[in-house]
């Protein structure tokens, strides 16, 4: 999508596509792109002349804008690991053939990387709903515009001090708090995949099939992947 196409699009599309769907927008080139919540498109008297009703991250109705005026970004976050508060979600996208162009929550999944865990009985529930993500701008902006990438190091010195229940090594692998012992948990997406022990120096596969994940991910750290 490029904004020409999309400011040529009818009314009824723009209704069809992207109502209530998540968008990344500024309304001068000074400010950050910052998500909201498209309510709704109206026309303004002439043709192709639309209005955004949109939420801010406040869930706050604010006043319409003319599309025309907006700055858009149209890009749609990668699939992958993303920190967010002291855990890790997950984006992937729905296959099935839907109308909606948006990004929302029928196209897009956004999954706790420790949900399993807390149903599981092992979070408390207090604890893991403080740093669950909500569809909302508020999580979209704090996901995606607001916190800076953790270096590997510090990553791993929140794991093992028990600061956070989860973060990212780069788009597809994940540690966690220990699952299995006390050793931290690697996670492929949202699979299992081995341990680190911090203290040899070494990474446990659960199967050989994920050694050149593990490999890719950790060898560069000063870590050997260990098989029987």
């Amino acid at each position: 999508m490029t904004p020409q196409i999309f400011f040529d699009l009818p009314l009824a599309d723009l209704r069809t596509y992207y109502t209530h769907t998540f968008f990344r927008i500024k309304t001068t080139a000074a400010q950050p792109f910052r998500w909201v919540l498209a309510l709704e498109f109206s026309a303004i008297g002439t043709p192709n002349n639309y209005c955004l009703h949109y939420h801010d991250e406040n869930l706050i109705a604010l006043p319409a804008l003319p599309i025309r005026d907006v700055i858009w970004d149209f890009e749609i976050p990668a699939t992958g690991a993303y920190n967010y508060r002291n855990t890790v979600v997950i984006l992937t996208r729905n296959p099935v053939r839907q109308p909606t162009k948006g990004f929302a929550k029928s196209n897009t999944h956004m999954t706790n990387l420790m949900f399993e865990v807390k149903r599981a009985g092992g979070i408390p529930n207090e604890f893991y709903q403080a740093h669950d993500f909500k569809f909302a701008p508020k999580d979209l902006n704090l996901l995606f515009e607001d916190i800076e990438p953790l270096a590997f190091e510090k990553s791993l010195e929140k794991i093992l001090k028990k600061q956070t229940m989860a973060t990212t090594i780069n788009s597809r692998i994940s540690l966690s708090q220990g699952i299995m012992s006390a050793h931290p948990s690697i996670w492929l997406k949202t699979r299992l995949i081995g341990e680190l022990n911090v203290k040899k120096g070494l990474i446990y596969p659960l199967h050989t099939a994920f050694v050149p994940e593990l490999t890719n991910a950790f060898v560069d750290k000063g870590f050997i992947v260990k098989t029987l």
